[in-house]
């Protein structure tokens, strides 16, 4: 390692006017790094100069001066600017720099920069930012989620816990340290005492203070955390993009909804700050396909109440389906039906002659298939277009949802498949993928059962005894 080369080299580039070089010399001489001495003049030139030929691949000395301009810090040549600062953070977030859009969801969640305090505003920043795993956005969803937003997001306790698993998975210690609550107290999964702790050893291993203060509570033998509503009025701008983790002895738990990929929410959308309107999420538990014909069955009603709402209130213009029925060839991989016509699959067997000659008008678009495959590579998951019908998982339980005479659905329909695996990372992932398509008013429905193995059912009659996986 050589500092004084790496300097000539980088004062080179950046006279010859490469913009990653230029801002880097501003941060060198900002910081005083490679044995350089603090100039802030020379700083502020570089990175002013940097933030002039920004783009997305460049947008780091637009952010670095939107932080300056937002506290000055006595830096010789900048004078405090929240309205400035405000510009260039925005400059940056659309840019799509993640970490400008973290700082402004913490401006409108707090009133900060200038901006005034906007929910809306505040969620859809953290999302753009969350989808690019930016840690801290991860968590301040975590929070919004614990409190809701009346009108904007409903709350939820699953959300807020898989939100700061994310995070803390990560190694963010703040989200180390919810989890440890969250598993402490059951919000979002079972209570367990021993998994919480483990939470808070990770959390207290990065020096978080209020990790290491818990564990010590619970040697001692410290009453056990209590649950209580949070008021988002009680929380103040020193706790800021912290509500997860530093408010949490306020929150109160209400009833877990579903995993995140199959609950029905209603947030702001992540595609815009300005767009919040996306489609709910839908999950059909079917059973088999004699739910096309036992009408008496609750879930032959529940179906139908649902394929109602989907029809007269969500509209959508599009179907995305998923079906636990197909799954792809190869590891690694999910597939997609790129057809506009395909015949239906019927595979299931024993069932009478009526069952074989169903019928179901349907059409694929070649169109949404694109965006669905455009969104899932720009999250790198292979995905390969194929030809092929609808399978059961679909075909059957949508005949009862949208009836083509008493309710037809009268949009295109895609079916994509699952992984060969039953990975649940991998499709969380995949989940995250396509959820950007519900603010392109494409609907999202996933077809299946919990537990579906007629062989293991068969097999198992007359013994009471569970099996492993259940």
């Amino acid at each position: 390692r050589d500092a004084l080369k790496a300097m000539q080299w980088y004062h080179r580039a950046a006279t010859l006017g490469d913009t990653p070089a230029m801002y880097k010399m501003g941060v060198i001489q900002l910081k005083g790094l490679l044995g350089q001495s603090k100039n802030a003049k020379e700083a502020l030139s570089w990175l002013q100069r940097a933030a002039e030929q920004a783009d997305a691949e460049n947008p780091h000395a637009v952010h670095e001066l939107a932080l300056l301009y937002e506290s000055s810090s006595g830096i010789e040549g900048v004078v405090k600017d929240e309205a400035y600062a405000k510009q260039l953070f925005i400059e940056a977030a659309n840019l799509g720099y993640k970490f400008s859009q973290f700082r402004l969801g913490c401006a409108f969640e707090y009133g900060l920069v200038g901006c005034a305090i906007d929910p809306r505003q505040s969620i859809a920043w953290y999302s753009k930012a969350a989808v690019q795993d930016e840690h801290q956005s991860e968590l301040a969803l975590s929070g919004w989620y614990l409190t809701g937003s009346e009108g904007v997001l409903q709350q939820s306790d699953t959300e807020a816990y898989l939100w700061a698993r994310k995070a803390a998975q990560a190694g963010l210690a703040k989200a180390e340290y919810a989890m440890g609550y969250f598993t402490e107290v059951g919000i979002g999964a079972p209570a367990n005492i021993e998994d919480a702790k483990r939470w808070y050893w990770r959390s207290a291993s990065q020096n978080f203070p209020k990790a290491r203060e818990r564990l010590e509570d619970l040697r001692r033998g410290g009453a056990k955390m209590q649950k209580t509503r949070v008021s988002r009025s009680k929380i103040n701008k020193q706790s800021e993009g912290d509500l997860a983790a530093l408010t949490i002895s306020y929150l109160v738990p209400t009833k877990a909804i579903a995993l995140r990929l199959f609950s029905r929410i209603t947030t702001a959308s992540s595609a815009s700050p300005t767009t919040m309107s996306r489609t709910p999420v839908y999950f059909l538990s079917h059973g088999g396909p004699n739910i096309m014909y036992d009408t008496d069955h609750p879930a032959s009603k529940k179906l139908k109440e649902i394929g109602k709402e989907i029809t007269s209130s969500v509209k959508p213009k599009a179907v995305v389906v998923f079906s636990a029925h197909w799954q792809a060839e190869r590891d690694g991989q999910i597939e997609i039906n790129a057809a506009e016509k395909t015949d239906l699959i019927y595979d299931f067997y024993g069932f009478p002659k009526k069952y074989y000659e169903e019928k179901y008008p349907n059409v694929g678009s070649k169109d949404i298939a694109a965006q669905v495959i455009e969104a899932v590579r720009a999250a790198n998951i292979d995905i390969k277009p194929v030809k092929r019908g609808l399978d059961h998982g679909v075909w059957a339980s949508f005949k009862v949802a949208f009836d083509p005479e008493e309710n037809p659905l009268n949009v295109p329909i895609v079916q994509t498949s699952l992984f060969s695996s039953e990975d649940p990372h991998q499709h969380y992932r995949l989940g995250q993928a396509v959820a950007k398509l519900r603010a392109q008013n494409i609907q999202i429905i996933v077809s299946g059962m919990a537990v579906h193995n007629l062989r293991d059912m068969r097999f198992s009659y007359g013994d009471s005894k569970p099996l492993p996986y259940t």
